[in-house]
């Protein structure tokens, strides 16, 4: 990429074009893959309903990932001026809320049976398996349905200790390339008492926290 704003929005357009064509693709093979586990012979209305819904998904993670990358490149660039980063933030926002919503919709419409194959012991008294023995498996499934391999806690201290420790959040001001230079001349990196009255920038915002993102 060049350091020019058209050059980086006509690339944007490329990746979102190149990656979104791919994302159709696997949108396809998603929707036959659902349409073979519900026994569909033909295409229906649910059927394009469902290809839809995953093809929204997928260009809506096509477009968070490339604003966030080429935001993280033009925070190294340290040039901000390109106006399609809104654009394609809100409607990432818009398509993974749509994908959001079929994913609970979907989940909130399945019908779970549980069954118990063991068969009674031989000369018991009771000639039947006790329905505590399903209960206590329906119990252990809905908690691991909301079991998380990561701690919340963890997460968001290592997250502040990123932004305010380390202060990456300072790499997010809208700041000229001479008054960086100076403050790493200087051996600091206090952007903010250099230059106090500068706003952040929603581009170097994104880029920032993308790089959290995928450190934490």
């Amino acid at each position: 990429m060049s350091t020019d704003t058209s050059s980086y929005e006509r690339d944007m357009l490329i990746a979102v074009g190149v990656l979104a064509g791919v994302g159709f693709v696997l949108a396809l093979v998603r929707t036959w893959a659902w349409q073979s586990r519900s026994g569909k012979d033909i295409i229906d209305i649910i059927t394009i309903l469902k290809f839809i819904l995953f093809l929204c998904g997928i260009l809506g993670s096509v477009l968070f990932i490339v604003t966030a990358s080429v935001s993280l490149w033009l925070r190294i660039k340290l040039n901000s001026k390109s106006s399609i980063f809104l654009l394609f933030i809100v409607v990432s926002f818009i398509l993974k809320t749509i994908d959001i919503l079929h994913i609970i919709i979907h989940q909130t419409q399945n019908d779970i049976f549980f069954v118990d194959w063991e068969k009674p012991k031989v000369g018991s008294i009771q000639n039947s398996i006790s329905v505590w023995r399903s209960y206590f498996v329906a119990n252990e499934f809905n908690e691991i349905q909301s079991y998380r391999k990561i701690s919340v806690t963890f997460q968001l201290v290592f997250v502040l200790f990123l932004l305010n420790v380390i202060k990456l959040e300072r790499y997010t001001l809208k700041v000229q390339v001479q008054v960086l230079m100076l403050c790493l001349a200087n051996g600091t990196l206090d952007i903010t008492s250099a230059c106090p009255t500068t706003e952040y920038d929603r581009n170097f915002r994104v880029g920032i926290a993308f790089a959290i993102f995928l450190a934490v």
